[in-house]
């Protein structure tokens, strides 16, 4: 039998397993009714047609009915370009996705349906635009119930992105730990007291983590019926709505935002690197390009109508914040900003660390941008050209890099507050240890700056 996939495996009722190198998501007979509510309403029209939901077409069952019992519907979804999860979102990122997951359950209410979990990695992007992926999630009105799914919304939106907005970015990405989403108690704990002042926090963060530790700590308080009706329950998810959409972050600088302001070479270098970085695009052919230390995208934008699509990534999430805006603004459908720090990438975790797979089992790519960034990893993190070229290899078989010499004033910014150790970091000890993985055809010198951009291919 072909496994279900294991970032599906709580939800038997709309398993996701590959077959023959496709994706399908398998419809139980016990998700039928709902499935058959979802498609007769209309809602899956109404929310596929606003790409607001992911589209599907539905396949015959007649290929896994041997493998698998009690399917009632196969559907072969559209396929997500690149797979992301919501620690390496931007705050706009989380916020877009916290506030369709809100639309949807709006939009759901109407025609007697809602959503029976709140889970972000319901969620995904493509470019800057979120898309709801789980068909199965959506389930029959229960009259006069409140929505099951509204603590897990907490934890999973509302709490990190309160604790992006209050606190510091790197603090939403305790749902790394915590696979079911922030517990509210410690949002609570972390938040500014006077958040205590705002009624909206106040409500759905610090009253709620109370009444939360109550439930576990009181079993007749677990034995009580809590009844809301249909027109309560639309004004609570209006009222987190209209709070979400007031959220903003007031950090727009950080110690890389100002770094085209900054950079240690002439405007023609830049001119010249620009004219690299086009040549490698135009020659290589891309569909899929990872711009790594993306900073705020200017290569990645320069590349945007000549590749399929980019993931730009950056371990500063202000900047990476400031992308997603930019790419918002401009509305540029094609380029994915993640925060993701290459020296320490994103982990798996979740069930045998599979559940979401870590940013490495997920990279494969057509070819590399690193532009700027190799003293980064290799003096800034310690790591070896040796191992930086075998992970990029593994990557991609195109590779346009960046040389800074030590002398560069970039360089010697980092060894202000490091002893010396790298005297490996030379040119010719980066040509030798990524000859093992590449070889160069094309050099691209920056007049006068020390800098060169090679572009490398992989051996056959």
């Amino acid at each position: 039998m072909t496994p279900a996939n294991p970032s599906s495996f709580k939800d038997p009722d709309g398993s996701i397993i590959y077959k023959d190198g496709s994706l399908f998501r398998l419809i139980s007979q016990t998700y039928k009714g709902h499935y058959n509510t979802l498609i007769t309403s209309g809602l899956y029209k109404e929310l596929s047609e606003a790409h607001m939901l992911i589209n599907h077409e539905e396949v015959d069952p007649i290929n896994f009915n041997t493998e698998y019992k009690n399917i009632y519907k196969v559907l072969k979804p559209q396929l997500i370009p690149f797979i992301s999860y919501p620690y390496e979102w931007s705050f706009m990122q989380l916020k877009a996705a916290a506030l369709l997951t809100l639309d949807i359950q709006l939009k759901a209410l109407e025609k007697n349906m809602w959503l029976k979990d709140a889970n972000c990695s319901n969620i995904q992007f493509i470019g800057v635009d979120p898309i709801f992926i789980d068909t199965s999630s959506f389930e029959n009105y229960s009259e006069n119930s409140p929505w099951p799914a509204y603590g897990q919304f907490c934890r999973h939106f509302l709490g990190p992105l309160l604790l992006f907005a209050y606190k510091k970015p790197e603090l939403s990405n305790l749902s790394i730990a915590y696979s079911d989403g922030i517990p509210l108690n410690i949002v609570s704990y972390s938040l500014p007291s006077r958040t205590k002042l705002n009624f909206f926090i106040f409500l759905h963060i610090h009253y709620h983590a109370t009444l939360e530790m109550k439930f576990n700590r009181d079993v007749s308080f677990r034995k009580k019926k809590l009844m809301l009706s249909k027109s309560r329950l639309i004004a609570l998810i209006t009222h987190l709505k209209s709070g979400i959409q007031k959220l903003d972050i007031k950090i727009d600088k950080s110690e890389w935002s100002d770094y085209y302001k900054t950079f240690s070479y002439s405007n023609e270098n830049y001119s010249q690197k620009q004219k690299a970085v086009l040549s490698f695009i135009e020659s290589a052919h891309p569909n899929i390009l990872l711009d790594m230390g993306c900073n705020e995208g200017e290569f990645s934008l320069l590349c945007s109508q000549k590749v399929k699509y980019i993931i730009a990534t950056d371990s500063d999430a202000v900047v990476v914040n400031n992308l997603a805006k930019k790419l918002s603004h401009l509305k540029i459908k094609n380029i994915l900003p993640l925060a993701v720090n290459m020296a320490h990438p994103t982990p798996g975790i979740g069930l045998f660390n599979k559940e979401h797979t870590s940013f490495i089992e997920r990279a494969s790519f057509d070819a590399i941008l690193a532009l700027a960034l190799i003293h980064h990893l290799a003096i800034g993190h310690n790591i070896p050209f040796e191992l930086i070229a075998e992970q990029f290899a593994a990557w991609a078989p195109q590779l346009l890099i960046e040389f800074v010499p030590k002398e560069d004033s970039q360089v010697q910014k980092l060894l202000i507050t490091k002893k010396d150790i790298y005297s490996l970091y030379t040119q010719e000890h980066f040509l030798r240890s990524f000859n093992f993985f590449y070889r160069i055809k094309e050099q691209y010198p920056l007049d006068n700056s020390g800098r060169i951009l090679f572009w490398m291919e992989t051996h056959a």
